[in-house]
């Protein structure tokens, strides 16, 4: 597992969490995850929502635009969610299956 994630989910949380978010910190973190994450799913969602928050990062921006921005923020998080779950009773990826 990447050591970043839990670093990665609390810092979008307190972005999100304040009362104006701002979008172009948001927009670094998630630049961090698609060019250092080791997990392909996870780089492709930051790829993904990247665009979205570097145009709702503008000072001309829309509240619609935040607002599909912060939308689509919601795919890298449930991404880091799923990332940082605990895995009970599930084989990790590099333990191979014994054939009987």
């Amino acid at each position: 597992m990447d050591p970043h994630i839990a670093q990665w989910k609390l810092e979008i949380e307190r972005c999100l969490s304040a009362p104006e978010p701002d979008y172009g910190k948001m927009a670094q973190i998630v630049a961090d995850i698609s060019g250092t994450s080791h997990d392909e799913p996870l780089r492709q969602a930051a790829l993904q929502v990247l665009p979205s928050l570097r145009h709702a990062a503008a000072k001309s921006a829309g509240r619609g635009t935040r607002e599909i921005a912060r939308q689509r923020l919601g795919i890298v998080q449930d991404a880091l969610h799923v990332l940082s779950a605990p895995r009970f009773g599930k084989r990790s990826h590099h333990q191979p299956i014994r054939q009987h």
